[in-house]
């Protein structure tokens, strides 16, 4: 249209392809369709009621077959996006569903026992958002209903304060600065956590920066010397500047190690993945604080009746 060599099946040149969908039709739009016929996807913008128009992004495998409702992004006129609901109502970004990841999370062999500490069974759980960096917000709210829990009694505050004073607080610097910046940092180390409050700790998989080294491929093997690796590892490589991909290492020698990447020049060995990435709760030591403080409290308050009563014997034998 408009062009007398067109590129495409339909080739549209200076101008635009005008959808004019009837009130309470939800099913125009653009729909692909792959070679296999359950696996679809579509572009739609239609009005449910008087205005309230919504553009959905739709994608799906095997609808027809397993009867499931295709995935979407919708784009609501007043700004709301949803992930798997058309009707995002709940906040600027509402999301509809999770995908599972298996966290393990440390656990103790017996009650009371510190010494005997074991990583549970890997059980999928559900997580509806994955942030790789920082996120900002006025504020957190987390669900703490009464009537969705399972009350196993109060929180023993003088363990808690116990284990509070074996916290330790450290200061360091990240070694991807590069991602993170060089600002000194104040927190809590997840392998010190799990040693002594281990229910705030869990583990992942992920990509850990422990190379950090510049190196050389050609013909698929990598020059580095100590490398420390072993045939079956994952590394991530950076390449020409903007390319950066995860490979398992198919062979070793001592200084260099084979994977598949068809390219020859320079590279940058990032890290090796690991099964054990420690993740702290930030909310578990919060709550963990309060109840020390409260058992601090007690022992203040004891103290004041102590010296209260000793003035009141230093009075009387005056």
């Amino acid at each position: 249209i408009g062009t007398n060599n067109p590129n495409e099946r339909l080739h549209i040149e200076q101008g635009s392809l005008l959808i004019k969908n009837q009130s309470g039709i939800h099913n125009n739009g653009i729909q692909f369709q792959s070679h296999y016929v359950d696996d679809t996807a579509s572009i739609k913008f239609y009005q449910r009621e008087g205005e309230n128009s919504v553009l959905e992004i739709n994608i799906g495998n095997d609808n027809a077959s397993t009867g499931h409702e295709p995935d979407n992004i919708a784009l609501m006129p007043s700004g709301n996006v949803g992930i798997g609901i058309n009707t995002p109502n709940k906040g600027r970004l509402h999301i509809n569903g999770s995908c599972t990841n298996a966290f393990y999370r440390y656990d103790l062999e017996k009650e009371g026992i510190r010494d005997n500490r074991h990583y549970q069974t890997p059980a999928p759980a559900p997580y509806s958002l994955y942030a790789e960096k920082a996120i900002a917000a006025e504020q957190f709210s987390a669900f703490s209903d009464l009537r969705i829990k399972e009350i196993k009694g109060n929180s023993n505050s003088q363990v808690d304060l116990k284990t509070l004073l074996q916290i330790q607080v450290t200061d360091y610097y990240y070694r991807d600065k590069i991602a993170n910046g060089n600002r000194l940092k104040k927190k809590v180390i997840g392998q010190q956590i799990a040693s002594v409050y281990p229910q705030a700790v869990s583990t992942h998989i992920d990509i850990v920066p422990d190379i950090l080294e510049f190196a050389v491929i050609e013909e698929n093997w990598v020059t580095l010397n100590n490398h420390n690796l072993k045939i079956g590892d994952k590394v991530k490589i950076l390449w020409n500047d903007h390319n950066s991909q995860l490979f398992t290492i198919e062979d070793i020698t001592t200084d260099k190690f084979k994977i598949p990447l068809n390219y020859t020049g320079d590279i940058f060995v990032y890290g090796r993945e690991v099964d054990d990435f420690h993740v702290v709760d930030y909310d578990a030591l919060s709550i963990l604080h309060i109840s020390a403080t409260q058992e601090l409290y007690k022992i203040i308050k004891k103290l004041q009746e102590n010296i209260a009563n000793l003035e009141i014997q230093l009075i009387a034998s005056s």
